[in-house]
């Protein structure tokens, strides 16, 4: 029996994934959706193919056309409701998702107003290296913060947070008075020490 969440693709979606399958001669392929709360108001989803093979008793499946997406037990429970589209816009072209189990968002202003610099001029710079950082919480003055992706063990990490990251967010939220940065940096793919 296979387990099902109630998840749309829309047709565009369906496209686009038909046209990344084929692209790569993987027609029997599936894709996986997997979604992960990576701070209290910030959902993370990753796109994969899969094969035929990694398919695990326990995923859920939906059918979008000739196009199966398979989902794991805990990002099913996110993904529960969601809609998966794909747009074009003026900003890029990229897979969207809809998701009304998304978190409402940082309560404390001074997180909000971070969050929103972040999300609108620091990671898009990060971005194009590879890199984001994620706020993981504020109190007190302290930001706490991770950087992933690229930036996980880059040897720069250390120069992009307090030259980049810290001056520009001091700049724009004096309240912030520390950047504590709680990333392993030693983990990852291309660590340091």
């Amino acid at each position: 029996m296979t387990n099902t969440v109630n998840m749309t693709v829309t047709e565009a979606a369906r496209e686009k994934f038909r046209e990344a399958l084929d692209g790569e001669n993987l027609g029997d392929h599936a894709v996986r959706i997997a979604v992960e709360q990576v701070t209290p108001v910030k959902l993370r989803y990753r796109l994969a193919f899969a094969a035929p093979e990694s398919k695990r008793p326990e995923d859920s499946e939906v059918v979008a056309g000739d196009v199966r997406v398979w989902v794991d037990p805990e990002s099913a429970k996110l993904l529960e409701g969601a809609k998966v589209d794909y747009v074009t816009a003026l900003s890029g072209n990229g897979f969207k998702f809809e998701n009304p189990n998304e978190p409402e968002g940082w309560t404390d202003p001074v997180a909000a107003k971070l969050q929103e610099l972040l999300d609108n001029e620091i990671n898009p710079g990060l971005a194009a290296h590879g890199g984001y950082v994620s706020l993981l919480d504020y109190k007190d003055g302290k930001a706490y913060v991770s950087m992933g992706g690229g930036c996980q063990g880059c040897g720069m990490a250390s120069a992009t947070m307090s030259q980049g990251i810290e001056a520009r967010v001091m700049e724009v939220l004096p309240e912030v008075k520390e950047i504590v940065d709680v990333t392993d940096h030693a983990g990852g793919s291309n660590p340091y020490y």
